[in-house]
């Protein structure tokens, strides 16, 4: 998506922001959940059964380094090219990695990042990745499971007494996803909004009872404070590395010492 001045859009990587973005767009029963790690514990935390999820795929994100190759010279083809105009993505895919059987296709992707990862950080060009997990929406398999579970207890005590159940029984949703999708909701309302207005009118308020320029000051005075501490703890890293090499350059030498001065004893020994 291009912005007004030409460049590329900045998409925070947050998922929060790309389940918004899908459902704008119409795609449904999609979620996106941040992977911490490269790990095959990792991954395999995000099937567990408490998640009621299933991983569709994966998002891997990280800052692009412009170079002087045209885009597309020393990629890979992909597996199903064609000759028919295609609408543009970074990499055409899909791409062949490797070799897998249905059930282990995620370790073959884990492996494939996890290489992608070391070789961009040998060339020194990145240190901040972000990993997001392409699933199925929990609060659909939720739903469908609660609306099984709800028509089984209504056939079964309609057989027995006839009674139906409380409906504050069946309705009840665990808590955790429609919190989270409450809390992505506020947050990208929070993102979208102009706040401009609102603080041009606070700065005013400031400046016209005197406190723009000592808050000023204060921010001002903390930033300094912050980066001499900073300056100070790194100082005390290095003191005492060189410190402990140094201790340990003479407790070396002592011990060297020793070994010298009981060979030369020895030696004197015998010629005595």
């Amino acid at each position: 998506m291009a912005s007004p001045g030409g460049g590329w859009c900045l998409i925070e990587s947050d998922p929060g922001v790309f389940c918004s973005l899908v459902e704008r767009i119409g795609v449904k029963g999609v979620s996106f959940s941040e992977v911490y790690g490269l790990d095959e514990g990792s991954f395999e935390s995000l099937e567990a059964p408490e998640t009621n999820r299933k991983i569709l795929g994966f998002v891997f994100l990280f800052n692009w380094t412009k170079d002087n190759k045209r885009h597309g010279e020393d990629s890979r083809e992909p597996i199903d090219s064609t000759d028919e105009e295609a609408p543009f993505f970074a990499t055409q895919g899909p791409l062949c990695v490797g070799e897998c059987e249905s059930s282990d296709w995620k370790e073959v992707v884990r492996k494939e990042i996890l290489r992608r990862v070391e070789e961009i950080q040998a060339r020194g060009e990145e240190l901040r990745f972000n990993l997001l997990a392409v699933t199925t929406n929990p609060l659909d398999n939720i739903n469908k499971a609660l609306k099984e579970a709800q028509r089984t207890a209504e056939l079964a005590a309609a057989k027995q007494s006839g009674e139906p159940l409380e409906e504050g029984e069946s309705n009840c949703l665990p808590s955790d996803p429609k919190e989270l999708e409450q809390e992505w909701e506020r947050e990208n309302a929070r993102r979208c909004h102009d706040f401009t207005p609102f603080v041009l009118c606070a700065l005013r308020h400031l400046a016209k009872k005197g406190e723009l320029l000592k808050a000023v000051h204060r921010a001002t005075e903390a930033a300094a404070a912050e980066e001499a501490a900073a300056a100070q703890t790194a100082r005390r890293g290095k003191t005492s590395k060189g410190g402990n090499a140094a201790r340990r350059g003479a407790q070396e030498a002592a011990r060297g010492g020793e070994t010298a001065r009981g060979w030369e004893t020895a030696r004197g020994g015998k010629i005595t």
